[in-house]
């Protein structure tokens, strides 16, 4: 009885473990990648700067001040076209890649991840963000799922999502 526990214990920390590497993993994609000239965004010293990226599910409104290796980013998110039919944002996530001069992505961060079950309203934050010095430009992508609450078994759902890579 005590070896199937320690099984079980040891097949359960395999599983942990490659959820955990998933993870880690999926802020890494889109590494080495170009980014076409139209979706880069200038990333540069000093600031404030302010802009706007527009997308078919969204709006993002932002302003940044970019200091060395730091980067805070002070944004509005404001839902459209088909988000726009459902009350609740059941998960969102505002990805960020760093680009180098050639506009290859050289990292990726998270600059926004929502909470279980947001109204469907403009989401605003401020982050601040290590990012790489020799990073020039970035480029946004996204992820998301809104939902209505209809009752269960028979609600309605709209998954979202756009990158830069075209």
């Amino acid at each position: 009885m005590k070896r199937i526990t320690v099984m079980v214990g040891i097949g359960m920390g395999i599983v942990l473990a490659a959820i955990a590497l998933h993870g880690c993993l999926s802020f890494s994609r889109g590494v080495g990648q170009t980014v076409a000239p139209e979706l880069r965004l200038p990333l540069q010293e000093g600031g404030p700067y302010t802009g706007a990226w527009v997308a078919r599910d969204l709006v993002f409104y932002y302003e940044y001040v970019r200091q060395g290796g730091d980067l805070t980013v002070k944004g509005t998110v404001e839902f459209r076209g088909g988000v726009s039919n459902f009350p609740v944002i059941q998960t969102f996530y505002l990805e960020t890649y760093y680009l180098n001069a050639a506009g290859q992505v050289i990292a990726v961060g998270r600059l926004y991840n929502s909470g279980w079950g947001k109204a469907l309203e403009p989401l605003r934050f401020i982050r601040r963000r290590a990012i790489p010095p020799e990073a020039v430009g970035w480029a946004i992508g996204y992820s998301g799922r809104a939902i209505d609450n209809g009752p269960a078994g028979e609600s309605a759902d709209w998954s979202f999502w756009d990158t830069p890579f075209k």
